[in-house]
This record gives structure tokens, sequence and C-alpha cells, in this order.
């Protein structure tokens, strides 16, 4: 069993009421917050529970790196201090600004806490991590034990996910889909993963997009109401390669291989998917000429769903632009890959994001019937 530091995440208020985990087994909670009001940047608002006192931090992830995040982070924390006045009288501060709290909170405790944070009128989305004291526990049992019966979904639990996911399913159109995908891998690795699970397949583009929109629209099994909510990037079975204005679209491809190389100009060791025997069951052509390309974002070429063709937008989403529910297609971004690069291609159904991602992704298998 593998462990990680948080063990649970995108939580809730009420997921922290139903929480049935023994509060001294909590290390820290977590909360990052999404404002319309504070100056640009990742916050967060971290409560730590140490053996003999409690402190909150009230910050940006990174270190402000100009005086409006300064005055962000002052914003922040004047509110998080209000809030913990309010709910448990004196509060203190320590020479290094966390607030220290008077006495040792409760995970039901710092549940009405984060909902009076998200209903200040400063936050407009949060969603909480959960840190546990591994060296409490017995035994590994105790710990999956607990996890297991914590009264939270497993969906939410990192350290209880398996590579290649569980075994359970739940069907939809033609195909078995399975409810908990494995453990973030490469494309590779987790293809062997969810094959070893039985299944055959990841699910391709057309096949996640309309799950998407059966879930947002009720038409769904309710067993998948909250399948996508937990796992970040998940990988379809899908790859794409740009070829100077072309963007060539492989579907089912077979043989990527996650390899180092040796870059011919700079001799340094990188990574790539290498493509020894690489076959696909179909293969198209986009032309994005008419496209402004090379608008890069960080290290990617993203791009909005609308700049796209209609044979484009058809292939990946399995309808037209205007059957695409509006609030879905007018969010969706597309991250195009480095020129003369093949690499398998993902989807992160809560930005809503689609392409190349540069990293491990969560394998979720298809079976069909």
């Amino acid at each position: 069993m593998k462990f990680y530091v948080p063990a649970i995440s995108s939580l809730g208020p009420n997921d922290l009421r139903l929480s049935t985990i023994p509060d001294r087994y909590v290390c820290s909670i977590t909360t990052f917050v999404l404002s319309h009001t504070l100056p640009e940047g990742e916050y967060s608002i971290s409560h730590r529970l140490d053996e003999n006192q409690s402190l909150v931090r009230a910050a940006l992830l990174e270190r402000p790196y100009d005086d409006e995040q300064v005055a962000g982070q002052q914003q922040l924390l004047k509110m998080v201090s209000g809030v913990l006045s309010h709910y448990f009288g004196s509060i203190g501060q320590n020479h290094q600004n966390d607030i220290v709290l008077p006495r040792m909170p409760t995970q039901k405790d710092l549940a009405n806490v984060i909902e009076m944070y998200n209903q200040s009128g400063m936050i407009i989305k949060s969603s909480s991590s959960l840190s546990l004291r591994y060296e409490l526990f017995s035994s590994e049992g105790e710990i999956e034990d607990t996890l297991r019966n914590s009264g939270i979904s497993i969906r939410k639990i990192t350290a209880l996910k398996e590579d290649g996911g569980t075994t359970e399913v739940a069907f939809w159109k033609d195909i078995e889909v399975q409810l908990y995908a494995g453990d973030h891998a490469r494309f590779d690795e987790g293809l062997r993963a969810i094959q070893a699970k039985g299944f055959g397949r990841y699910l391709r583009p057309q096949e996640a997009y309309g799950l998407v929109i059966d879930i947002l629209e009720n038409k769904a099994d309710p067993q998948f109401q909250d399948i996508f909510q937990c796992t970040g990037y998940e990988w379809l079975n899908l790859a794409w390669e740009m070829q100077g204005d072309n963007l060539i679209a492989y579907l089912d491809p077979i043989g990527l291989q996650w390899q180092y190389y040796t870059d011919p100009v700079t001799k340094a060791c990188r990574y790539k998917y290498h493509t020894p025997m690489f076959t696909a069951k179909d293969k198209r052509i986009f032309s994005l000429e008419k496209m402004a390309l090379g608008k890069i974002e960080g290290t990617y070429d993203r791009h909005d769903l609308s700049e796209f063709g209609d044979d484009f937008i058809q292939f990946h989403c399995g309808r037209s632009f205007a059957d695409i529910p509006k609030a879905l297609r007018d969010s969706i971004k597309i991250d195009l890959p480095p020129q003369n690069f093949l690499v398998p291609v993902a989807i992160h159904p809560s930005i809503p994001l689609l392409g190349h991602i540069g990293c491990n992704g969560s394998p979720r298998g298809v079976r069909e019937r």
C-alpha cells in the first residue's frame, strides 16, 4: 500500500463533517481557495494541528512577487482572522505571523470555519486536503481500515488508489466504464495496469465528452455522478502529432513507450514517447492553418475550442460545437503538443481541458460489451 501526503483531497466542509477519522490522527487540513476579489495568484489557508497547538496560515502558495499580492495576502489573512476570532474567541499570533488558536479544533470545527470562509464574499470556491499522522497508527492494516471506513468517498482518498484502479464498473451506452481510476502513471504504464484488471483500453475522446455531457444533463447512471471529480488528468485512447500547420490524431494508438533520449543539440538527457512499433485504428489530419498557432501559456500552445474547425470538434467531442452545452463549449481549452512530437492525449473534465499534458495521468479502463 502506498502512502501520500495528503492522503485525502478534493474535500468540502460536508466531507469533514462526515469523517469518522479520529481527530488525533489528523496532521493538517489545507484549504485551497479561488477568489475574484484578490490579486491573481494561488492562495491557501493551512490549518496545522501540531501536538501542543493549532496554527493557521493564510497566504499565497508561492511567495508574492509584487505589492498587489502582498496586499492580497493581508486581505485574506484579515478575513481568516475575523472568522477564527468569531468562532473560537480570543486568538493569538506567533512571530512567524501564524494565527494561534486557543484550543485544538476538531474536523467538524474546521468544516464550520471553512464554510464561513466560503460565505465571506471573498472566496467563490474552495477545496481542502487532509494529511494524517501515519506514525500514530499501529499498522498498515489499521491505516487502510481507517481510510476505507472514513465516511469519505474512496475517490478522494489518494492512499487507497491502486495501480490500474479497481474492477467496479457501470454501463454507459455500449461500454463498461471503470468507476475508480488507477493511480497516476505514464500512458503505457497505465494501459498495462488497466489491462491487468481486465479492461481493454482508455476512453476515446468522443466517449469521454459524451459521458461528461450526460452527467451534466443527469442522463447517466447515478454511479457516474462524481466519477471525474478527483482524478485530474485522465488518459484518452488517443495520440496527437503536430506537423507544420497540421494536427494528426491517432485513435486507439498502440506502441507508445515512455523512454529517455539524448537531445541532438544540447546533448542533455530528455524523455519522450518512443514508437518502435506504432499503429493506430484510425488516423485523421486536421488543418490548423487558419489558427494563430504559438499563443504560449507556460509551456503549452493553448487555444479555445471555438478556434477549431467543425471536423476537429466532431471527431473529438462526438457532436458539433453548437450541440455542446454552452457552459462547457465556452470553457473547453485545447493544449497542442510541440512540433514533431507524438504524444498521448489526456482530458481534465473539471477544468475542462483536452490535450498534451507532459506529465502523468490517471488510467481509467473501458471494456466493450
